[in-house]
């Protein structure tokens, strides 16, 4: 199983932001060191990467189709790319800070980045 190819990379972003806000962070405590997200990722790059990640765990996939198809019911979300993989980055670090995790280095995009790599 793998996410749908027509979910916006946007969507998986936020989707697992929302993901590690809303659930036990203890169910994500022996996945999520292996979710590397660089500081210079884009959405295009970060949303590859949990397609990746996900991969290999299929009930975390299956709750972040989950996830992205509800609040995709609800509307889509006003953010841009860049606030959106901050506020992904935010997310991913305070859940690492409360498993205590190694914090890596999480993405901070520019706001005039335009979300692509030259």
């Amino acid at each position: 199983m793998s996410l749908p190819d027509d979910i916006k990379p946007e969507e998986i972003v936020a989707g697992l932001s929302k993901l590690l806000k809303i659930s036990d962070p203890d169910l994500f405590a022996e996945h999520l060191p292996a979710l590397e997200v660089g500081s210079t990722d884009n959405v295009n790059i970060v949303a590859q990467k949990i397609r990746d990640w996900c991969e290999t765990r299929p009930e975390i996939e299956e709750n972040l189709e989950n996830e992205i198809y509800q609040q995709g019911a609800r509307g889509t979300s006003s953010y841009t790319s860049e606030e959106t993989v901050n506020d992904f980055g935010e997310t991913l670090k305070e859940n690492q800070t409360r498993l205590r995790l190694s914090v890596r280095s999480v993405p901070v995009v520019k706001p005039d980045d335009s979300g692509t790599k030259s």
